[in-house]
């Protein structure tokens, strides 16, 4: 396949999703965490010229070569002979009926009139507007031979569809696909007496069509609403001036005044950052004409790569018309195909600096070293036409060149173009960067993703005896980790609801349900040659084959590894927990449950440990963690489909398989881990798709050798707002369900329990408590917000609190409209279940949204102390968000009743100051004594002193250790031009969210923990509060106890593993013990 030129077929799955009533996204298509979260600038040149009321032909026709029709031509009321064989295109209006029955068109053999037959056409632009091409007539004449009157009725056979109409409904359906990207739109300008060709307009600017800085919903809807109709009033009016149009697009995005262009006033170039990326896309039908319009004074005319100065129009100096490839230069005339400049113009628009001075909307100059030139790339879409001249301009353009002949054709074509627009966003930050990870005994299991190919990797890291880290004991990219791609041990869930057999399949093609299959199956294929070669490339193999009809020429994508990337899965250690299901315990009963737990924990050791994560490749692995070598993967049946609706857009496994693959999610949330009994002690893994989907499942890891009959259910989000569905709250979840027990009647019950996440259908918060067995909903906790609002909702990662009998009675969450639950589940009756306000984080009357997971201790005046802080980073608004958050410490003192507390009742604890030392950054909290008679909490904003706000945050949930708090916060870079971002590791008093008494923290790098590890505060020395991590990260750092200090271990986005010391918070003394922080 030519390095520029793409095939149209293949409808491309688009992320960058409109934002409905109930969103809060549009979700990104990739981490936020590296740069590329700047929207590009995308405008859209659409063909308006007479030519787009041509009807669509059946496809080949246009390249058939029948013997063409005579026609006759009528014209003031007389009858003439269209001066022999009609050899361009013809309205219907002008073709004569002659002695054909009124509505019928007559066609003819030769000019002596021999041959006449009669056709009823359609005419689907109205008013007979809609024209025919010599060779779509010379079909009709050839195919359709009946004689008579009346003997050819093709209204209702023949499409009924014309050029312009087709381009509107595509070109709209790629906007509102794409409502993450800024868009505008232009087109030729109409005829005029004086000038057949008058260049081209602006007609909409680019501008936002979602939410963004300083852009809100409704302004974005407004937007969206303005491009929408101004496609729908596009009408073929013009000739086709293609280059003079191209031109003026480039002056609007260099801010210059019009030269063509309608309207007045000078342009403001849509280009916000020096790192945004700008395209154009042309629809056009057609060869140019009237396309020989230019200044002689652009200040970047002169092309210093060409000979003598003033080189706009014919900017590569090259005037080759009929020397293929080039297509260039210019003939005699301004008929059809006399100029073709529109190569040269879209050359010149890629080679010069579109912005030459001032600065971004971050403040940084536009003429950065990082990124010195801003300039435009071209793609093109040939409508019914294939040229080189559009196959040249795509190339100088650095963009694509597609080919379309039909609707559907065409809007693959232009979902193409945006597709691979959005993979010159990704591809701009390839850097390799950490996810969540786990440490179990003396191995730190580090899960990280390169965005380069997209492929992830696991390595596993002995640590040392003095908590530093060793070497690798192994990672996935070792050769033997993977199987054979027909030894693979894959797995799958039929989730057809008129299947009776059992659901857990192996992932083979006789396995899946007709649905499966089809969302393997593209459009146009008439078997399962191609479906079966992309199903092998799922397991493995297959990489780079070639499609088979009607794709040939096409090939499956090819990667460097089989593990995708991960991204938001937290490994998980499948090993020797213990949920402390030995009580309660009937000394009268010795064969209830609780006689038997305790040897099954011990059991466990026998069987072999897993390491389980959820890959962007559309699986969860289970890898072996003593040797890292896969043992199984599970294909979430959730991820099959492909779903073009918001909120609930999925990808489509396919997607995966296609050679200009973008990046997407697939498995990317987070997995609860917990026992139940059902006929014998169980190890049950629950598992959500993060931003993959709407999903949830249920895997037995008892048996760690896993087959089928350990897929326990699946459940997925109706993709309707079906209020009868009781997962039609289900949105997408980042954080882990828990697997826990309950009392519901007279007996213990395995629940799961989970916040319902965020962009379900109703847009509202829920709390699930689901049968951990069946995976049926037993109670669904609905909150409203008490202050009325409306906007989208969600309730974050649910906490559980247990009674001494490891049953749980309790569960606080939060919600991102800043709202603080508690769920009281402590009666065996569900029916008296209920939720109540506990808290409404807000800064003044900003709300403070609650992603991260809350944690709950005994409070020593009886009731609960929730500890938590606020913050979001799930969409691409939030890097840019500055809002002041704010750490709280919640006391729930009525723990059967409401009691919401009054942020005016809590106690401020505040950074004193931010200090340097040994060439460390830390900071100081005050120490203020709390009152319980008086306070009812306490809180900490997160900025010190009067600082700038600089959006620092928590979005990682903290660790609670006898009486601190350890918080990890993110303050994403404030230039979305730059990667990554900031952390701090905050230890406070739990009970009063002040400064701990002793440091918690090695200041002077002894490794011990004495008077020496301060600070200064002020004119004092005091032991600080936080220290600046050497790597951001979005994650709590994992814990190893050790004997009179804990080791922390922070991955920050580079991907390196560093180690601290922290003193010592109780832990195991004589061994290394693992700890998770989530």
């Amino acid at each position: 396949m030519d390095k520029y030129r793409a095939s149209a077929f293949g409808a491309a799955f688009s992320l960058y999703l409109a934002s409905p009533v109930y969103a809060i996204g549009p979700f990104p298509n990739e981490p936020l965490s590296i740069s590329g979260s700047v929207p590009p600038n995308v405008m859209l040149l659409v063909d308006n010229s007479g030519s787009m009321y041509n009807a669509i032909p059946p496809l080949g026709v246009d390249s058939s070569d029948l013997p063409p029709p005579y026609y006759i031509y009528s014209s003031g009321g007389n009858s003439y002979w269209g001066g022999g064989v009609f050899d361009g295109n013809i309205s219907l209006s002008t073709l004569s009926k002659w002695t054909c029955a009124s509505g019928y068109k007559a066609l003819y053999a030769s000019t002596d009139g021999n041959g006449r037959r009669c056709y009823a056409l359609p005419d689907p632009a109205g008013n007979g507007n809609t024209r025919y091409t010599s060779k779509y007539l010379a079909y009709i004449y050839n195919t359709y031979t009946s004689g008579g009157d009346s003997g050819n009725d093709l209204r209702t056979i023949l499409p009924n569809e014309y050029r312009m109409a087709v381009a509107r409904d595509a070109a709209k359906a790629i906007v509102s696909a794409n409502r993450g990207m800024r868009m505008g739109l232009s087109a030729f300008n109409a005829a005029t007496h004086s000038n057949a060709g008058p260049g081209g307009s602006i007609l909409n600017q680019v501008v936002a069509l979602s939410p963004s800085q300083g852009i809100t919903q409704a302004q974005a809807d407004q937007n969206y609403a303005n491009l929408i109709a101004g496609i729908d009033q596009l009408q073929p009016t013009a000739n086709t001036p293609l280059a003079e149009s191209y031109y003026e697009v480039s002056r609007y995005f260099r801010g210059m005044s019009r030269y063509q262009g309608t309207g007045s006033g000078d342009y403001t170039s849509p280009i916000q950052y020096r790192c945004q990326k700008n395209f154009g896309v042309i629809l056009t039908d057609g060869l140019p004409t009237h396309d020989a319009s230019f200044p002689d004074n652009d200040p970047d005319r002169d092309n210093p790569e060409v000979a003598g100065a003033n080189n706009i129009p014919d900017w590569d100096g090259k005037n080759e018309p009929s020397d293929m490839p080039y297509s260039d230069g210019t003939l005699s005339g301004t008929g059809e195909g006399s100029t073709f400049y529109l190569d040269d113009i879209a050359k010149f628009a890629y080679d010069i600096d579109l912005i030459k001075s001032g600065t971004d909307l971050a403040g940084k100059s536009f003429n950065d070293s990082a990124h010195l030139k801003q300039n435009l790339h071209t793609y093109t879409v040939g409508f019914a036409v294939d040229n080189q001249m559009l196959e040249d301009a795509a190339e100088y353009g650095h963009g694509a060149y597609y080919t379309a002949n039909d609707s559907n054709q065409l809007t693959n074509a232009l979902n193409s173009a945006l597709q691979s627009i959005r993979q010159q966003i990704s591809s701009a930050s390839a850097v390799s960067a950490n996810t969540k990870r786990i440490q179990e005994g003396a191995l730190i299991y580090q899960a990280r993703y390169n965005s380069t190919e997209w492929t992830g990797e696991v390595l596993a890291y002995r640590v040392n005896m003095d908590g530093t880290v060793g070497s690798v004991a192994w990672r996935t990219s070792d050769s033997g980790t993977f199987p054979e791609p027909a030894d693979r041990r894959i797995f799958t869930y039929n989730d057809d609801a008129n299947f009776t057999g059992s659901r857990g399949q192996a992932l083979t093609w006789s396995n899946l349900n007709a649905a499966q299959q089809a969302s393997l199956t593209k459009t146009g294929e008439t078997d399962n040659a191609n479906a079966l070669k992309r199903l092998s490339w799922l397991r493995g193999g297959s990489d780079g084959v070639a499609l088979e009809a009607p794709y040939a020429g096409q090939r499956l994508r090819s990667r460097s590894s089989l593990l995708g990337d991960i991204v938001n899965s937290d490994p998980v250690y499948v090993g020797k927990q213990n949920n402390g299901y030995n009580v309660p315990n009937d000394a009268t009963d010795d064969t209830e449950p609780a006689d038997s737990y305790l040897a099954y924990v011990d059991g466990k050791a026998d069987e072999t440990s897993l390491l389980v994560v959820g890959a962007n490749d559309g699986m969860l692995h289970g890898f072996d963690a003593a040797t890292g070598v896969e043992s199984f993967a599970y294909v979430p049946a959730s991820v099959f489909r492909k779903r073009a609706i918001s909120p609930g857009a999925t990808p489509g496994l396919m997607a995966l398989t296609e050679s200009d693959y973008s990046h997407q999610f697939y498995v990317d949330g987070s997995f609860g881990l917990g026992d139940l009994y059902d006929n014998g002690w169980k190890t049950y893994l629950v598992g959500a798709l993060g931003y993959g989907g709407r999903g949830i499942f249920a895997l037995d890891m008892t048996d760690r050798s896993f087959d089928e009959s350990d897929i326990r259910w699946e459940r997925t989000a109706p993709d309707t707002n079906l209020s009868t569905d009781p997962w039609n709250d289900l949105g997408y979840q980042f954080g882990e369900p828990t697997v826990a027990r309950m009392l519901i009647g007279q007996s213990d019950r395995y629940v799961t329990i989970f916040g319902n996440g965020y962009d379900s259908n109703a847009g509202r918060a829920a709390l699930y408590v689901v049968d951990s067995i069946t995976g049926e909903v037993i109670k669904k906790l609905v909150v409203t917000d008490p202050d009325g609002s409306t906007a989208p909702n969600g309730l974050s990662t649910a906490t559980a609190f247990y009674d001494a009998n490891r049953r749980v009675t309790h569960v606080y969450a939060g919600d991102v409209l800043g709202n603080l639950w508690k769920f009281n589940l402590s009666s065996s009756n569900t029916n008296q279940w209920s939720s109540s306000l506990l808290f409404k984080a807000r800064d003044s009357d900003t709300r403070q949204p609650i992603t991260a997971k809350v944690r709950v201790r005994q409070h020593p005046e009886g009731g609960r102390l929730v500890i938590f802080g606020t913050g979001q980073y799930l969409v691409s608004g939030d890097k840019l968000n500055t809002e002041l958050q704010t750490i709280y410490g919640i006391w729930d003192r009525d723990l059967s009743g409401n009691n919401v507390v009054s942020k005016l009742r809590l106690l401020e604890q505040e950074f004193v100051n931010e200090t340097t030392s040994n060439g460390q950054q830390y900071r100081v909290l005050t120490q203020k004594p709390i009152d319980w008679a008086t306070h009812h909490g306490w809180y900490i904003n997160l900025r010190v002193g009067n600082a700038a706000l600089d959006g620092e945050r928590i979005v990682a949930t903290p660790s609670l250790s006898k009486e601190r708090v350890l918080f990890t916060t993110f303050i994403p870079r404030s230039d979305p031009c730059l990667s990554g971002g900031e952390s701090w590791l905050l230890g406070v008093d739990g009970l009063s969210g002040g400064r701990l008494a002793d440091s918690l923290f090695d200041v002077n790098n002894d490794r011990y923990f004495d008077s020496a590890d301060i600070v200064s505060c002020g004119t004092a020395q005091c032991a600080p509060s936080g220290f600046k991590l050497p790597d951001g990260t979005m994650d709590a750092p994992g814990n190893l106890f050790g004997d009179g200090s804990d080791y922390g271990y922070n991955s920050g986005l580079g991907g390196e593993v560093d180690q601290f010391d922290l003193s010592g918070s109780g832990g195991s003394p004589g061994r290394m013990s693992w700890r998770q922080i989530k």
